[in-house]
């Protein structure tokens, strides 16, 4: 072979790998981000799910920088009948190998007693959103948290929720702007494992 076909097989090899790339990103972009990562991306796809479904959301990190100490991911606040405002904490992680840790849990009670500090009361709601084992595709992970059955029971008490979020991942392919206020109820009313059974099976009807 002619060092000329070699040079061409080189440079179609180096477009097909480049449009390859292309398409993976293009693929991980937008709602799969809730599948696939975690940090701030993970954190920036969460909050445009959160608005778009109607709750206010505060990115704290940006507001607060980089030299305070840390606080919880977001905030979130929703007006209610009466002109009352609910108001929530969140945290968003991403973990590789585990469904999630009890850890987090515990920061988010933390992030709380600061926040009560802050506003001079409790938040209505703490939120855990969680992505984790993503090192295996979404069909073969597990509910995260399966085996802290008392610290999510003490969670539960304190007015928290855990979001899995391959199930936000399901409720938001499968919904639509009318469903919105049921999917908000859910997330404010709900404790413990979150359960959108109720707002999938309204959307088949």
């Amino acid at each position: 072979m002619c060092s000329g076909s070699v040079l061409v097989i080189k440079i179609l090899s180096s477009m097909l790998s480049t449009k390859l790339t292309v398409a993976k990103a293009k693929a991980n972009n937008g709602l799969r981000r809730l599948l696939t990562a975690q940090g701030q991306e993970l954190v920036d796809e969460v909050v445009k799910v959160l608005r778009d479904i109607g709750f206010s959301v505060t990115d704290v990190d940006k507001l607060v920088g980089e030299q305070k100490p840390k606080r919880e991911d977001l905030r979130l606040s929703h007006s209610e009948k009466g002109g009352k405002q609910w108001n929530a904490i969140v945290e968003v992680r991403g973990h590789t190998r585990s469904g999630g840790s009890p850890a987090d849990l515990l920061r988010l009670d933390r992030f709380a007693r600061l926040y009560q500090n802050e506003a001079g009361q409790v938040p209505d709601k703490r939120i855990y959103i969680v992505n984790g084992q993503l090192e295996l595709l979404p069909s073969q992970r597990q509910e995260p948290l399966g085996s802290a059955t008392e610290e999510l029971q003490v969670f539960q008490e304190n007015d928290g929720i855990l979001i899995w979020s391959v199930d936000l991942f399901r409720v938001m392919k499968a919904t639509k702007p009318s469903d919105y206020p049921a999917l908000i109820e859910s997330i404010k009313n709900g404790w413990g494992r979150w359960s959108p059974v109720h707002v999938l099976s309204s959307t088949a009807d």
